[in-house]
């Protein structure tokens, strides 16, 4: 009795001196847990990938616009047309950084009337522009959509459109929603021919969101 109460005791220093000197050295145990729950062989039901895909790419896409939403309208009422025009841009936009980090995904726009996006497509995205932009021509619905993108990742597609007074500025109709002055301050500027004369709740671009796999089941 008194061995195993010996060997007991002994286990018990062990462990806490390994303790000891994990923290000694920087190791943070909770990340060492995480990585070895990330390690585990999971099967989990590729429809509740894909709705938890769904739910992240809308979650990421409403917050994008209310962003947007609020910066416009700031700037529109502190420095006029010609700036805020250049803040409708998911470049310009830190939060977007900060969301492609947090969701390990990578996040696009494509226009869908005029030239594409200045960020470039993959052949999936392409193919999915263009059905939408059949459906926007067409007055079908666009909706949201998710694919998977090879073994490693998802890609989450949803249609932008025109809800507010604040996007309708610059992309509105001319003469109604936009001053003939401001026409011309973007025009002279930004050469927005093929996105202005939209209607309120007409679809404009699309919202393309590339997210890891990996980055969905971890929270799975």
């Amino acid at each position: 009795m008194i061995r195993y109460i010996l060997l007991y005791s002994c286990f018990l220093f062990m462990l806490g001196s390994c303790s000891e000197n994990n923290s000694s050295r920087g190791i943070d145990s909770k990340e060492v847990a995480q990585e070895i729950k990330n390690r585990e062989v999971r099967h989990i039901p590729q429809a509740q990938i894909v709705e938890t895909a769904t739910q992240k790419g809308q979650l990421i896409s409403d917050t994008i616009q209310a962003t947007l939403t609020h910066t416009l309208t700031r700037v529109l009422q502190e420095k006029g047309i010609e700036e805020a025009a250049k803040y409708c841009n998911l470049e310009k936009l830190e939060s977007v950084k900060g969301l492609e980090k947090q969701y390990l995904a990578t996040i696009k726009r494509a226009r869908l009337k005029g030239k594409k996006s200045g960020q470039k497509l993959n052949e999936m995205e392409a193919q999915l522009l263009d059905a939408y932009r059949y459906n926007a021509e067409n007055n079908l619905p666009l909706e949201n959509n998710v694919q998977k993108s090879g073994p490693e990742y998802l890609l989450f597609t949803a249609p932008i459109t025109l809800n507010n007074s604040v996007c309708l500025k610059c992309h509105g109709k001319v003469g109604q929603d936009i001053s003939e002055n401001d026409w011309l301050i973007l025009q002279k500027a930004y050469k927005l021919d093929s996105l202005v004369n939209y209607q309120q709740n007409q679809p404009i671009a699309i919202y393309s969101i590339l997210f890891q796999r990996k980055g969905i089941i971890a929270d799975l």
